[in-house]
């Protein structure tokens, strides 16, 4: 930078042309991004930001000197007499400026006669955007800032995270005081509408295979909505200087660690797309994790795509407690009674626990307090036989989605349902599947108890107590056996069956889990894949299950799977392949003669 502002000056001293002095400005600029890959593996997730925010302030620094000696000669007046500032917004102001990001500028100026601010302001973007910077510009006068502020909470919420680059510092303070109004006036709105954002935005952007780390589930929204609370009602410059009632160290360690991650993850990802990009898209996460440092294998993608998904999961358990805690006064007191709220502050989480488990006989919310108190609650280093009635219980409940929503949220899921320990965050790239391993199951049990097929949900209410409490510890655990080096089929099944026999299942019913577990895919492949016009096609599937209680399980199993891989995957297509082999599987289950023969051969082949 140094050279080049030497070579600038020489350049103002001979009255060269605004195009040739922004073209030395470009040339520097496309040399610095070229090598911002080597920059990036040698400095931490915020650092790196910082480093490169602080080489933009130079840019629009070099660039304000150069429109002050071309606007003014040697008759330049001092910076604080030019009744103008220049001042960074959103990712920009809180130094988090990603590589491909729009840099977003604000000019803000105090009309005065004796001052052509207009002209000068020009000379300043016209400049930038000949060096080629993706900018977002805004130009105010002091005055209209608060009017602006109430006209979209975009704006609102850019001009409280906004940090002074150059110029003049009496218009600076000016600004400030301008600021501080804003930030001050009607907070609740605020709030209350950032929460609603926040809601939309979830929705928009679920934790997927593709997460996006910026608007989704426990990304950089998430984390700046803590931050944008703590500062309009503790004026707070950063989350730690949050007050300590909100946050502990050990909270904010581990946020820290999480959001650390993302930093270098998101800038890696713009470094690997070569622009702007957010969504951690598959075909981009080989580039990625390689330039974080990951083994170029299958395992090495998974170690990185999972550690993602953990330290998302992080952030929206951090953000999400101290957000009500921080909000709490602004919550109507209505909300207290939809959630559900610990019975003591020093419950043991078996206690805690057993609260969920009465809850879920309805659909519920967890209060954020619940969530932090499971976090905190004395706990065995390993779920233990006291806890196994609580347990068994929560699949008899017709709302245990509810439950593990609350365990997943708490990072205690695979920690309470230990067949589940190893398939936490597992990501699945087979591009079929929209979720990690422990999502797709956790949305399996939610179809399960919200069957939306009127045949199916007939042949539900056709099982006993028993077979759908089995039926939903099947739909939870079908997948469990993955990521192992054996079939996930076999893994599945053992792991099931020594967690059944823990809870007491009947020997009967944990011989029907084993079943479906086997062969949970069975089903799909066939109707999709197969000629269910084919007798012998039809005999070998029906040979697997040999009774209508079975195949009635199977199918409604399989529902729940393919409803919980994507939304459009159980659709009126598969739907009616689906009907078309559960009733002719049916037709052929008296024939069981040929039903014995089928299975003979299945047998045969699976020795092959």
């Amino acid at each position: 930078m140094e050279t080049v502002k030497a070579q600038i000056e020489e350049m103002l001293y001979n009255n060269e042309d605004d195009f040739k002095i922004a073209k030395v400005l470009k040339n520097d600029l496309k040399d610095y991004l070229s090598n911002l890959e080597a920059l990036f593996k040698t400095t931490g997730g915020k650092d790196f930001l910082v480093r490169h925010t602080q080489k933009i302030d130079n840019l629009m620094k070099l660039v304000y000197k150069i429109a002050l000696r071309e606007m003014f000669g040697d008759y330049a007046p001092m910076k604080n007499n030019l009744p103008i500032s220049m001042v960074a917004l959103g990712s920009y102001g809180r130094e988090q400026l990603c590589v491909h990001s729009d840099i977003d500028l604000m000019i803000v100026f105090e009309e005065i006669p004796g001052y052509n601010h207009t002209a000068f302001i020009e000379k300043i973007l016209y400049i930038l955007w000949d060096t080629g910077l993706k900018l977002g510009h805004r130009v105010h006068n002091i005055d209209e800032l608060f009017s602006v502020s109430e006209t979209d909470i975009t704006i609102k919420t850019a001009l409280i995270e906004s940090r002074f680059i150059e110029g003049s510092s009496f218009v600076w303070t000016k600004t400030q005081n301008a600021i501080r109004q804003i930030r001050h006036h009607d907070t609740e709105t605020f709030i209350a509408d950032k929460l609603t954002e926040q809601q939309d935005k979830h929705h928009t952007y679920p934790l997927t295979m593709e997460p996006h780390l910026k608007e989704g589930v426990g990304g950089f929204r998430d984390a700046n909505l803590v931050y944008w609370i703590g500062k309009v009602l503790y004026n707070a410059d950063n989350i730690k200087n949050i007050p300590e009632k909100f946050i502990s160290d050990k909270e904010y360690r581990e946020f820290r660690i999480a959001l650390e991650f993302l930093f270098r993850t998101r800038s890696a990802l713009h470094l690997v797309a070569g622009k702007k990009e957010d969504r951690l898209r598959l075909d981009l996460i080989p580039g990625v994790s390689e330039l974080l440092g990951y083994e170029q294998t299958g395992a090495g993608q998974m170690r990185f795509s999972k550690k993602v998904s953990e330290s998302l999961k992080t952030i929206r358990l951090y953000s999400t407690i101290w957000i009500e805690m921080l909000t709490r006064q602004f919550l109507p007191p209505v909300m207290d009674s939809v959630f559900i709220m610990p019975e003591k502050a020093d419950e043991k989480f078996l206690d805690l626990l057993q609260q969920l488990v009465s809850a879920a006989d309805h659909p519920f919310s967890v209060h954020p307090t619940m969530l932090r108190l499971l976090t905190h609650a004395s706990k065995p280093e390993r779920i233990n036989q006291t806890y196994y009635p609580t347990i068994f219980e929560l699949f008899y409940k017709p709302h245990l989605f509810y439950v593990l929503r609350t365990l997943s949220h708490a990072k205690l899921l695979g920690y309470t349902l230990q067949p589940l320990q190893k398939v936490i965050d597992l990501p699945q790239f087979d591009g079929y599947h929209n979720f990690a391993v422990d999502i797709h199951s956790l949305e399996c049990v939610r179809y399960l108890e919200n069957i939306q097929d009127p045949f199916l949900a007939e042949l539900h209410n056709t099982l006993n107590e028993d077979e759908k409490a089995l039926l939903k510890m099947v739909v939870l655990l079908h997948d469990a056996g993955k990521g192992r080096k054996r079939d996930h089929h076999n893994v599945g099944v053992s792991l099931f069956k020594v967690f059944a026999q823990k809870l007491g299942m009947k020997p009967e019913l944990i011989e029907m889990g084993e079943t479906l577990i086997l062969y949970h895919t069975t089903m799909s492949r066939v109707a999709q894949r197969e000629d269910l016009h084919n007798n012998n096609t039809i005999l070998k599937f029906a040979s697997y299950f040999k009774t209508k209680k079975m195949l009635d399980l199977l199918y409604i199993l399989t529902y729940a799977d393919m409803s919980g891989v994507a939304t459009d995957v159980y659709n009126t297509f598969s739907a009616k392949l689906l009907h078309t082999l559960y009733r002719r599987a049916l037709e052929v289950l008296d024939q069981e003669e040929l039903l014995d023969e089928a299975a003979q051969r299945v047998k045969k082949e699976e020795m092959v």
